[in-house]
């Protein structure tokens, strides 16, 4: 039974924090890494604050002290998009076996068609340089 993209939303990422921690676990398996020096060993969790803008898996380097989240350097960044959005979207592209059409991400992800395409486009330039080969496969069983 192909699981639909809604389905998937509903069983893996009920919020963002769920989300977060997961984007983390694949593209950091052995902890934190600060995309601009590489530091790994002196990186601290800044608590995200409700009052404020809620920035979940903020970091805050102790090498260069800039702060920086899992989204830096990935197909994610510069985007207001929630990862719960970004990783139906990538479920979507990932299952679908010929090119990514905006118009199915669109309806998968309940956004407009022109974050429909700029996702689209985000995703078949990161397709092609390999760089969400970390994410294949990306099923209910890998990440619920």
């Amino acid at each position: 039974m192909k699981l639909s993209a809604i389905a998937f939303e509903q069983i893996c990422f009920q919020d963002e924090a769920a989300a977060h921690a997961f984007v983390e676990g694949v593209v950091w398996p052995d902890g934190p890494v600060c995309p601009r020096c590489g530091e790994n060993e002196h990186i601290q969790s800044i608590r995200a604050n409700p009052e404020k803008r809620v920035r979940y898996g903020l970091k805050n380097c102790g090498r260069c002290d800039r702060q920086f989240t899992v989204r830096m350097g990935t197909v994610f960044e510069n985007t207001k998009l929630p990862l719960t959005i970004w990783l139906k979207a990538l479920f979507v592209a990932l299952s679908e076996t010929g090119d990514l059409d905006p118009r199915s991400l669109r309806e998968a992800m309940g956004v407009t068609s022109i974050t429909a395409k700029e996702v689209t486009r985000r995703l078949d330039q990161a397709l092609v340089e390999g760089k969400l080969s970390e994410f294949k496969p990306l099923t209910a069983a890998r990440c619920c």
